[in-house]
């Protein structure tokens, strides 16, 4: 039961990734599993498109090479060129000789894609614990997602100045799982949501 458990698991979260990858069901994948078919097998399909077979030599997960030539359906290399852009601007206006712990903590946070790094890797790069961290932090009257908030709250702002981006855009750009997800992070940031701030900078 745990070798079936773990191997469904890990075959569904590759197939996952390849199917967001190309962006469409990827009915041409072939799936070997080594245990013998269970009984809700016809609920397999539902799950894993393609062929599934049971009772193989080893677990696999097969895709045609053709593949490699499909484009990433999710890849917006002008979004990433913006993305890129926009953080080494806000880097280049920090002030280069400030030993205060919130800059290192800013520079870090824009050298990495916006909203992933944590609070734990921060403290692990300046080689203390997170507890020292916010203690640091705190003597400087902020805190990680005080500043952290500032950034994107920074980033989502410059972005909506620019009619090219759609909401949706900047959400995926931001690292948000969906633009439901951003819209509550802005108005938490604002208190208006991401539409009426951009009518309101256009009206300006």
């Amino acid at each position: 039961d745990v070798t079936r458990c773990v191997s469904e698991t890990l075959v569904k979260a590759c197939h996952e990734i390849a199917e967001f990858v190309v962006g469409r069901p990827l009915t041409e994948a072939e799936i070997h599993f080594q245990y013998p078919a269970p009984e809700y097998q016809a609920a397999y399909s539902s799950h894993l498109p393609g062929k599934v077979f049971f009772g193989c030599d080893q677990l696999m997960l097969r895709l045609p090479m053709t593949l490699c030539r499909e484009a990433n359906a999710n890849a917006n290399h002008e979004s990433y060129r913006l993305a890129v852009q926009q953080c080494e601007a806000m880097l280049a206006k920090l002030p280069s000789q400030s030993r205060s712990y919130q800059m290192r903590i800013r520079k870090l946070m824009l050298s990495h894609p916006p909203g992933t790094l944590s609070e734990d890797e921060a403290a692990a790069t300046l080689f203390m614990s997170k507890r020292t961290l916010a203690r640091k932090l705190a003597s400087e009257n902020t805190g990680f997602r005080k500043i952290r908030d500032e950034i994107m709250s920074q980033q989502a702002a410059d972005y909506l100045c620019r009619d090219r981006l759609s909401i949706e855009a900047i959400a995926t750009v931001l690292n948000y799982h969906d633009s439901a997800s951003f819209r509550r992070a802005f108005k938490r940031w604002f208190a208006m949501t991401p539409e009426r701030y951009r009518r309101n900078v256009k009206t300006n």
